[in-house]
This record gives C-alpha cells, sequence and structure tokens, in this order.
C-alpha cells in the first residue's frame, strides 16, 4: 500500500504545500517590500518573489481543489510533480519579469523649442 492508493491524497498534499510554502513566502516578501518602502531601487528581488508565490501558490490551490472534487483523481496524483514543476517555471519567468529594473519616469520636457533657421 503506498500513498498512490488514495486517489486524490498524493494531489492534495502537493497543492496544500505549494500553497502554504507560497503563503509564507508571500508574507517574507511583502514584509521586505513595506521595509524598503520609499528607497528607490531597493526591493526588486522581494518584488520577484511576491510574483512567485503568487504564481505558485495559485497553481497549489487551483491542484488541491481539482485533487478534492475532479473525477480523474488518479491521474491527478500522477501528474502533481510534472504540475508543481510547470507552475514554479512559470513562477520564476513571472518573477524574473517583474524584478527587472524599470526605468525612472521621465518627465516631459516643457522647454520651448528654439525656432527654426530659415
Amino acid at each position: 500500500m503506498n500513498a498512490y492508493d488514495f486517489a486524490g491524497l498524493v494531489g492534495g498534499l502537493t497543492g496544500a504545500w505549494m500553497a502554504i510554502g507560497a503563503g509564507l513566502l508571500g508574507i517574507a516578501a511583502g514584509l521586505r517590500l513595506a521595509a524598503v518602502r520609499g528607497r528607490p531601487g531597493k526591493g526588486r528581488g522581494s518584488r520577484g518573489a511576491l510574483a512567485f508565490a503568487l504564481v505558485v501558490g495559485l497553481a497549489g490551490l487551483a491542484l488541491f481543489a481539482a485533487a478534492e472534487r475532479a473525477p480523474f483523481r488518479r491521474a491527478l496524483d500522477h501528474a502533481a510533480p510534472w504540475v508543481l514543476g510547470a507552475a514554479a517555471l512559470v513562477g520564476l519567468v513571472a518573477g524574473w519579469r517583474a524584478a527587472r529594473k524599470r526605468p525612472a519616469p521621465q518627465e516631459p520636457d516643457t522647454a520651448p523649442e528654439p525656432p527654426a533657421d530659415p
């Protein structure tokens, strides 16, 4: 007897741990963002970690819900590691994009243009 004998157990536990881990990471990243608020150039890594946590957390909740209610729970149990890997990959891409340094907003140039020479 192993964990795959109980339909939905592996998928449900994987989804729950994904959501719990993402929640803890999101709390830590949110606290870090609050600590560096107002300091330009700081908190890029925290923004990326928060985006990663959001993607993985939502995927974990979806996996948990599907493991509880879907009629294909046994197939979902076998696909749970692949779902975790795909969510982590998409989360890494989202985190990388969120953490990239953005250019500072430019103020509009209000100086009048010099007259053209004829």
